[in-house]
């Protein structure tokens, strides 16, 4: 008789690489967005971030300081953005 029990596998979590947040403010006036880095650390000043909205790209924008805790504002580069949108590296 076997009494050996088989251990479940672990669920394998999945590390968000990089700089990942999302915009929560849009100023298309002055050219900039302040995107909320809360669960990721936050991209170096200067550093090019796609934007995507439903899985497509639809801008860029180059970060800024950390205005924030988490928070930085960053100049928007190409695109018609909106808040939700996410932000991620090249």
């Amino acid at each position: 008789m076997d009494t050996s029990t088989a251990v479940p596998a672990a669920p394998r979590i999945r590390a968000l690489g990089g700089a990942q947040g999302n915009i929560v403010q849009v100023q298309p006036s002055l050219r900039f967005v302040v995107v909320d880095f809360t669960l990721n650390a936050p991209p170096s000043p200067g550093q090019i971030l796609k934007v995507y909205r439903e899985g497509k790209m639809v801008g860029q924008v180059k970060a800024g300081r950390i205005a924030r805790d988490a928070t930085i504002a960053a100049d928007i580069v190409e695109g018609d953005l909106q808040p939700g949108d996410e932000v991620r590296p090249e």
